[in-house]
């Protein structure tokens, strides 16, 4: 076998676990009614399931929405479209606040801590708007947006799963 048709199939094999990532996922948030905050909340030991190039696959909870405040020392991410309740501090989107009580999670907000950042198509607009899921590709490096020329072999969940495949076909 050639080594075109040796990394096409390797290639071929990342779009496919990337897919069985997604649909695990998706019943993740159909039983819980959020997304998983890392591969290891899907019960299994997906967090050590290497891409065909021996990487961990990349994964990044993107709906986050608000922050529990506990005495300024610890942030929590909430997915959107959840429920929950205690002092909230906000800021983000030209917002910020404090509010306590309970509240349905709505909006997605940035991490006001400079946390990691969704991955971003050549007009520097994110790629998904749930999560980012993708594979390092054959050289092991990545960079925010797809642009970069270390992120160009990356296989890549975007556009909400509607598209999975190598970033610079993207």
């Amino acid at each position: 076998m050639t080594f075109l048709r040796m990394e096409k199939a390797r290639i071929a094999r990342a779009v496919a676990e990337i897919r069985y990532f997604e649909k695990e996922i998706k019943a993740y948030y159909i039983e819980h009614e959020r997304y998983p905050n890392s591969l290891l909340e899907l019960g299994r030991s997906f967090n050590n399931l290497l891409d065909p190039w021996g990487n961990q696959y990349q994964y990044l909870l993107i709906a986050g929405a608000g922050f529990v405040d506990s005495g300024g020392s610890a942030d929590t991410y909430y997915a959107r479209g959840s429920w929950t309740s205690g002092i909230v501090t906000v800021a983000a989107g030209g917002k910020a606040g404090l509010w306590s009580g309970s509240w349905f999670v709505s909006e997605a907000w940035a991490a006001p801590d400079g946390g990691a950042a969704p991955r971003k198509d050549r007009f520097l607009v994110p790629i998904n708007s749930d999560y980012d899921l993708y594979s390092m590709g054959p050289d092991g490096q990545s960079s925010q947006p797809l642009t970069v020329p270390v992120s160009m072999d990356d296989i890549i969940h975007a556009s909400d799963g509607a598209y999975v495949g190598l970033a610079e076909n993207f």
